[in-house]
């Protein structure tokens, strides 16, 4: 044993030269934009939508990778909500991803739960907030909204290369002059909502917003609109909740697929007319649903034109449905046994989407008032839901108005509109 520590120990300080003259291997990075351009598209398909905005704004280089590698990245739709003073972009995607939100709202304070980042975005300087546990929501804080606006947009329309929807609420103030921008030129779908504090839109409001852009494919004015609405005539669905402006000879220059009109001036003349031309040559338009609704005590009768009780389950072309609030007119192309099962089986998948972040929603946004709670109940009607909301608002407004509070009615009126398509099929 002696003779073993013998030879162990003179070779002991040699051990430790040489342990500390040994250099540690620095860590290599990965190279992760020259991998392969499919092998980079499946790797940027597994990431989180946070982690694809943080990768696409590292460099130029990696904003051109990214697009390379997925044209699209699996982007449902990119959507903006113009609302003064908090103008918003959200993007949804197809399969897990979170949808990524880019809010505006310079005036707001943010606590210690927020990490704050200074981001360049297109060579432009961003100020930015979000809360730790939901990195996809990003809060905007710089002052000049409009150019900020564009920059992003542009930004995000070249990474996710899909068409526009656009939402606009009533009083926009200097937010009119997006319109102006060649980004706004064309959209699929555009949507004129209404505020709990404004219900109408003016004319200068109306003229700024169509007077260059172009809607392809659906058109929704639910605020009161004093104006003609040209675009209505092309798109392929139109709901107008105010079409007082149109008369007999509009209903004939209609080329759409489909149309909704609650507010209207139109007499069942007229709309008998219509119904007895497009049952002649029902190839001819490209007319597949149209609705007129009515005053529920006013007798509906035609002189010629025959209708039957609405039944989804039926084939009948000219028929009637009649509830407590209104009377609805509907003229129906078939074209299957059950027309509409897909659009509700689409619209069904969407409500029990936002119905599992409601809960999350209320826990984060809310004050947990009984009228609150009574939102989180899956099977009430749209008119049931509608009323407990706008008490629910009610009830906080007096507090003051915040970003949490105007993030809760949004995200409400997007179940209630869920529900309302649901219910307009049925």
């Amino acid at each position: 044993m002696l003779s073993k520590l013998a030879r162990i120990l003179p070779n002991i300080p040699k051990i430790c030269r040489n342990l500390k003259g040994k250099k540690k291997k620095k860590c290599e990075r990965f190279p992760l934009l020259c991998l392969p351009r499919l092998i980079l598209e499946m790797v940027v398909n597994q990431l989180e939508s946070p982690d694809l905005l943080n990768l696409s704004i590292c460099s130029n280089r990696s904003t051109l990778r990214v697009c390379q590698a997925s044209p699209k990245n699996c982007a449902e739709s990119v959507s903006i909500y113009l609302k003064k003073p908090n103008p918003s972009i959200k993007i949804t995607f197809f399969g897990f991803r979170k949808p990524l939100e880019w809010v505006f709202c310079f005036e707001e304070d943010f606590s210690q739960k927020y990490i704050h980042r200074n981001l360049v975005v297109s060579e432009y300087h961003y100020i930015t907030a979000h809360h730790k546990n939901s990195p996809e929501q990003i809060m905007c804080r710089n002052a000049d909204v409009v150019e900020g606006f564009l920059k992003i947009l542009e930004f995000f329309l070249k990474i996710f290369p899909v068409r526009l929807k656009i939402g606009v609420q009533p009083n926009i103030g200097g937010l009119q002059i997006l319109f102006k921008s060649n980004i706004f030129a064309q959209c699929s779908e555009m949507k004129l909502t209404r505020s709990l504090e404004n219900h109408a839109f003016n004319r200068q409001e109306l003229g700024a917003i169509f007077k260059k852009i172009k809607v392809l494919d659906k058109l929704e004015v639910i605020a009161h609109a004093d104006y003609v609405i040209r675009q209505a005539f092309i798109v392929d669905h139109v709901t107008l909740a105010h079409a007082t402006w149109m008369c007999e000879h509009d209903l004939f220059r209609l080329n759409c697929r489909s149309a909704r009109f609650l507010n209207h001036t139109f007499q069942l003349d007229d709309i008998e007319d219509l119904a007895l031309q497009w049952l002649a040559k029902p190839y001819t338009p490209r007319l597949e649903r149209m609705e007129f609704e009515w005053d529920p005590l006013v007798e509906i009768q035609f002189f010629t034109l025959e209708t039957t009780k609405w039944d989804k389950n039926k084939r009948s072309r000219c028929c009637y449905r009649r509830t407590r609030h209104f009377s609805t007119l509907i003229f129906y192309v078939w074209h299957d046994r059950f027309p509409t099962r897909n659009q509700q089986n689409r619209l069904k998948k969407r409500l029990n989407e936002l119905q599992v972040q409601q809960r999350d929603i209320n826990r984060r946004l809310g004050d947990g008032n009984d009228f609150e709670q009574s939102l989180t109940n899956p099977n009430l009607s749209a008119a049931t839901f509608e009323n407990y909301m706008i008490q629910a608002y009610n009830l906080r407004k007096p507090r003051g108005s915040s970003k949490k509070l105007e993030e809760w009615y949004k995200f409400h009126c997007e179940i209630l509109d869920v529900k309302k398509q649901i219910e307009s099929l049925e």
